[in-house]
């Protein structure tokens, strides 16, 4: 080992030290989250294994590590059983690095097992020699028949299904190609073109983006409605103190954190025309619908109007734009369009006072 690489092992070491301080000073903050001191304790350690194994976490800024530990701890998601992860990206704005939190498909599981109506959720990869088909109307069903041996050939779609204790159930399917178009659209790409965790586990975050889309028009547990306005955020307490309550801190999404535009830039700069690394184009907005004369009685037409116009408002993509205009188009009264809109600012804090 040479002086310089000598020097950076030094400096890796003291950074993680500095962490483990970090975490061990958080612990009193999990333990009011988690409720036991044998849970805080089994979380610490999990979570320095996590900054052990990847050396950027330790680089990254100290509040939005907090953040990312605090959520997790309030979900109360572990990161080694690939519920959760925390995923390092640069900050060109901060020159330094900013610790995002993810939940797995494992973490949307076992969140949605937690509300007292459900009864079953499950997600499964289409494979191309599988026996499949999907039957909308009136009665909405999914015929899949996996090939029960090795010859599945390559995966071309995912779909998820949630059911409830009531009868009720809804599901969502998306192809390979759709997935490719969410994780471009709603990830990043690093330098290398690497989107993360869906350039490592791609199948698990199609299967979870299909659960996420499957679980929006389901009633939803505290803890689900949560992990919405977490998933893929950056928080940032100030202290610890402030860590303890990370639900009432602003959460920076990677499609509205200004950092976010500045990587996409330099990126696109970097990998010159490649069409697979574009950056994100605001989509053009189309004028809200107007108020029917005829509906102007009907309080749940008004209801639906009012959110639809709210929604559209703001620069959405297009895709989560016409999940939450169905959603709210097939609320049958004006008491589920009044759950839409406690979610939507849930899930958009941002926009409670536009």
């Amino acid at each position: 080992m040479n002086g310089k690489q000598a020097m950076q092992t030094q400096q890796t070491q003291h950074t993680v030290g500095t962490v483990t301080d970090l975490i061990n000073q958080m612990k009193p903050a999990f333990q009011m989250a988690l409720g036991t001191p044998q849970m805080a304790e089994r979380f610490c350690r999990v979570a320095l294994t996590q900054v052990r194994l990847n050396a950027k976490l330790a680089q990254c800024s100290q509040t939005s590590l907090m953040g990312s530990l605090m959520m997790a701890a309030q979900l109360k998601l572990e990161f080694n059983l690939g519920s959760a992860y925390i995923i390092p990206y640069y900050s060109t704005r901060l020159k330094g690095y900013e610790a995002q939190f993810q939940i797995g498909y494992q973490g949307y599981i076992d969140l949605f097992y937690r509300h007292p109506l459900a009864e079953e959720l499950y997600a499964e990869v289409v494979y191309q020699n599988d026996e499949f088909k999907i039957i909308k109307g009136t009665k909405r069903e999914i015929v899949h028949n996996p090939v029960l041996d090795d010859n599945r050939g390559d995966p071309v779609g995912y779909y998820a299904v949630a059911r409830l204790k009531t009868g009720a159930y809804n599901f969502a399917y998306m192809s390979v190609a759709d997935a490719q178009k969410h994780m471009r659209r709603y990830s990043r790409a690093d330098q290398s073109g690497k989107y993360g965790v869906w350039s490592d586990n791609f199948d698990e975050m199609a299967l979870k983006t299909c659960i996420k889309k499957a679980l929006k028009l389901m009633p939803k547990s505290v803890e689900i409605v949560s992990a919405f306005e977490m998933d893929e955020a950056v928080k940032r307490p100030p202290t610890i103190e402030a860590a303890m309550d990370i639900s009432s801190i602003p959460s920076l999404f990677a499609s509205d954190d200004e950092d976010a535009q500045q990587i996409e830039q330099k990126e696109s700069q970097e990998v010159g025309h490649n069409p697979e690394h574009k950056p994100r184009q605001s989509k053009s907005k189309t004028p809200p619908p107007e108020p029917q004369p005829e509906s102007s009685s009907d309080p749940l037409s008004r209801a639906k109007v009012d959110m639809i116009t709210k929604i559209k408002n703001f620069d959405l993509a297009q895709e989560e734009e016409d999940d939450w205009v169905n959603a709210i188009n097939n609320a049958p009264t004006v008491a589920d369009v009044y759950k839409l809109e406690s979610l939507w600012y849930s899930q958009h804090p941002h926009t409670a006072a536009k």
